[in-house]
């Protein structure tokens, strides 16, 4: 692995971390109805980081690890 994607691959690995640490100590409703109770911009701001989560998988990860078999 080069030296230029740990610091990405670090980062990937807290964020997935933090996220399975909250959704594991919150029932997913708490945490979804936390959500419903921002303001416009903070809770625009939550989905589009989760929906960004998403489509960097969709479209770029998935689609390498099945170019490697897995």
């Amino acid at each position: 692995m080069s030296e230029a994607v740990k610091p990405a691959r670090d980062r990937a690995r807290h964020a997935l971390s933090y996220v399975r640490s909250v959704f594991d100590r919150y029932p997913e409703d708490d945490v979804l109805s936390a959500i419903d109770e921002l303001d416009g911009e903070a809770s625009a701001k939550v989905a589009f980081g989760f929906e960004s989560a998403v489509e960097s998988l969709r479209e770029v990860v998935l689609p390498k690890m099945r170019e490697g078999g897995r």
